[in-house]
Order: structure tokens, then C-alpha cells, then sequence
């Protein structure tokens, strides 16, 4: 209670104006702050959803238009390597390989499509690189397959039944076919090996290789089917694979030659350990045209 000077009570307003007019403008900057705080938070929400959505849109625009672009150099260099050929002559292969890869690039456009909202930036990602390795895949000619035939040897590493060091050899034969900037290789492969004294393995695998058409040429490799060992204290006849790398170099156009370095094996049952072993070796390849 505030008193006057003469001792009685002083009544009214006790507020100084000058101290009501400063709270009050402190007041009013305070929620001018709240609320331009508010709208920035909006703001850079609204911001960052539009960068999200629009980002993969100009990734998958600049991707299709190299993949464009490169499409249209392929077509060109294979226009000037490949033989002349008949008009109105087409390839069977390249036709059947088109519409198979524009009937899976549709329905995957669609699915891409159903999913884009629901997360734009990894489908997105994902739908334009399949769509652009189907425009490579389809825009290029393929040019005439070969025949291949190889023989590769090798030394064995091996792991489980038995622990000698041994080697191994094989013949490879299958049909080779140029797509793009691709090489695609169904084969078979018959292949030998032998670890220590008394134990052999043989394979007869069917597979395929797909590699990078130049003169130095990188490639992977799978085959399975039917393998075979035999060792002093077991046998086994079940699946054979073999899984790897390799590198050709072509110094004639029939011939090329490299390393390859891979995984094999013969699936073993209870009791029946497995065989397997990595192989580092070399290998010789003569092509045969049509």
C-alpha cells in the first residue's frame, strides 16, 4: 500500500505510464518474434519438401538425357564397326531382346510411378537407372555373335576335405554376343582338377559371363550344374559352381587371352563334407565368326 505525503492512502492507477507504455511494446516485439519465428520454421519446411521432390526429378532428367546421349554415340560407332547390312534385314536377337526390355521397363515405370510420393528419392534413383540401362540396352545395335571356345588352367587352393594344394583345368564353349557397350556369353564348361595324390574333382556347369567390350576386356562369371569328387575317405556327386573374374586381352581378332581368379566347389551332405577351393590361374579364348 502506497502512501502520500500527508500520511493517507494514495488510490488510483499506481502504474507509471512511461514504465506501461515500455511493456507494452515489449509485449508486442515479443510475439512479432513468435510469429516470424513460426512462419521461417513453415517456410523451410515448405522449402525443403520442394528440394526433396525436385531433386531426383532433375537427377533422373540429367541421367536420361547421358543416357541419351550416349545411346546415340553407341549407335553411331556401331553403325561404322558393324557389316553392312540388308535393308529392310533385322536381327532376331535384337528384336527379342527389345521388346522384352521396353515390356519390363514399362511395368517397372509403372510401379516406380504407383511408389514415387510415398518416397521420391531412393525409387526415384532407382526407377531412372533402370530406365536409362534399358534406353542403352535397346538404342544400340547388336552386332553379329561369335563362337567362343576356351581353355583355362589354373592353380587350386582348396578347403574342406582335403588341404593339398592341387591344379585344375577346363574347356569352356558357348556363344558370345555384343549389346552395347556389353559382351553376354552363355556357355558350358567341362573342368578337371586335382589336389594332392588320391583326390579328383570334376564339373560339367552350364553359365554365362557378361564382361565390357574393349580390347582390354573386364568380365564376371557363373556357372552350376552336376560335380564329382572322389578322396580316400569319401565321394560325392551333387551341385558344382564356380563364381569369378577375369581379364582379356584381345591381340587378334581371333584370339585374346588373361587372368582369372574364382570360387568353386562341390556341395557336400551330412556326412558328406564339401569340397571347394579359389583357383588363381589363366585362360585362352579363340572366337569364330559366323
Amino acid at each position: 500500500m502506497l502512501m502520500n505525503d500527508d500520511g493517507s492512502v494514495r488510490s488510483g492507477n499506481t502504474d507509471d505510464p512511461v514504465d506501461a507504455a515500455r511493456r507494452a511494446v515489449e509485449r508486442a516485439e515479443l510475439k512479432l518474434s513468435d510469429d516470424l519465428s513460426r512462419v521461417s520454421a513453415v517456410g523451410g519446411a515448405t522449402v525443403e519438401r520442394l528440394v526433396a521432390n525436385a531433386r531426383p526429378l532433375l537427377i533422373g532428367g540429367a541421367v536420361l538425357a547421358a543416357a541419351a546421349g550416349i545411346a546415340a554415340l553407341v549407335w553411331r560407332v556401331g553403325r561404322r564397326r558393324g557389316a553392312p547390312r540388308v535393308p529392310g534385314e533385322r536381327s532376331l536377337t535384337r528384336e527379342v531382346a527389345r521388346t522384352a526390355l521396353l515390356s519390363l521397363a514399362s511395368v517397372a515405370a509403372r510401379r516406380y510411378g504407383e511408389r514415387l510420393f510415398s518416397g521420391p528419392s531412393q525409387v526415384a534413383r532407382r526407377g531412372v537407372a533402370a530406365g536409362a540401362a534399358a534406353l542403352l540396352l535397346c538404342a544400340a545395335p547388336v552386332r553379329a555373335a561369335e563362337t567362343k571356345a576356351a581353355v583355362d588352367v589354373g592353380a587350386a587352393f582348396p578347403e574342406g576335405v582335403v588341404d593339398t594344394d592341387g591344379w585344375g583345368a577346363g574347356l569352356r564353349f558357348g556363344r558370345e554376343y555384343h549389346v552395347t557397350l556389353l559382351t553376354l556369353t552363355p556357355e558350358l564348361d567341362v573342368a578337371y582338377h586335382r589336389f594332392g595324390e588320391s583326390t579328383d574333382a570334376i564339373r560339367v556347369l552350364g553359365g554365362g559371363r557378361v564382361g565390357i567390350d574393349f580390347g582390354l576386356e573386364p568380365s564376371a562369371f557363373a556357372h552350376a550344374g552336376v560335380g564329382h569328387y572322389s578322396a580316400r575317405s569319401s565321394s560325392q556327386t551333387s551341385l558344382g559352381y564356380d563364381v569369378g573374374l577375369a581379364l582379356d586381352l584381345t591381340i587378334l581378332p581371333v584370339v585374346s587371352f588373361g587372368p582369372h581368379v574364382m570360387v568353386a566347389g562341390i556341395v557336400g551332405n551330412d556326412p558328406t563334407p564339401q569340397l571347394s577351393w579359389v583357383e588363381v590361374g589363366g585362360h585362352v579364348s579363340f572366337s569364330f565368326k559366323d
